[in-house]
């Protein structure tokens, strides 16, 4: 009997070391995977990351995406989406069409152009055009990105957003408050793709709470713009009726 125990001796020894041992390592395990997690970088501040867009538009000479645009009006509790497509060319020419399908057809409905100088309103279904000389950029602060506006940064204070309404997973979404009080924006948010630094989607919300909402699909920096889609000839689109304007039309309700 005493033999018999003498012999489980060394054995409840050498198993009770083996699971010190293993206790061990996985504390070891444990705090080599803590150190690692917490070893990861900080995520860029907003400053960078909008340093980072404007870089990125800035870099493009030109740029087509499509687009869908909602409108949102919180006193009616109604929705209006739009859908189009858009090309931009440096340093501050710009188009945007919007489409209607009627089954598989798809038609232009309104068309904004501005070559540099003017700016241009088609409205197809009325047979109007608009027509304005300006001479500052035309395009509202929730779209200048496209043209590698550098001036967000003076206009808005920026920060990173905690709200989980805007954005996917691994996308990160900048919040920008005018530093002036304004009744066009309210908060302005940038929902920013980490991986290229484009944006994805913008979206305005004014002092009445209402919001307009663009997402961009596509965006393609290669493909070749030309000078002409930027201008509008109303000779010709005969019979229709040119209006000039002394206030640019905005990117609001189609």
């Amino acid at each position: 009997m005493l033999a018999h125990q003498a012999k489980l001796g060394p054995m409840r020894t050498s198993r009770q070391h083996r699971a010190g041992l293993a206790c061990t390592i996985l504390t070891l395990a444990s705090t080599l995977v803590s150190g690692a997690v917490g070893a990861q970088p900080a995520p860029p501040s907003a400053g960078a990351v909008l340093a980072n867009v404007q870089q990125f538009y800035a870099n493009a000479h030109h740029l087509t995406a499509q687009f869908r645009q909602v409108v949102t009006n919180t006193t009616f509790n109604t929705s209006k989406a739009s859908d189009g497509r858009l090309w931009v060319a440096k340093p501050v020419q710009f188009r945007w069409d919007y489409v209607a399908k009627k089954q598989r057809a798809v038609n232009v409905i309104k068309t904004f152009a501005f070559d540099g100088t003017t700016l241009w309103l088609v409205d197809h279904k009325n047979k109007q055009i608009f027509q304005n000389q300006v001479q500052n950029n035309v395009l509202p602060a929730a779209v200048s990105f496209l043209t590698g506006s550098s001036s967000l940064a003076t206009q808005f204070d920026v920060a990173l957003s905690t709200s989980a309404a805007f954005g996917g997973q691994g996308a990160i979404v900048l919040e920008l408050t005018p530093k002036q009080p304004s009744a066009q924006y309210k908060q302005l948010f940038f929902v920013v793709d980490p991986s290229d630094w484009h944006i994805s989607e913008s979206v305005v919300i004014d002092s009445n709470g209402d919001t307009n909402d663009f997402k961009f699909y596509a965006p393609d920096l290669q493909s070749a713009v030309k000078a002409q889609w930027f201008r509008v000839t109303p000779s010709s689109l005969p019979g229709y009726k040119v209006i000039v304007v002394g206030g640019p039309p905005g990117l609001g309700t189609p």
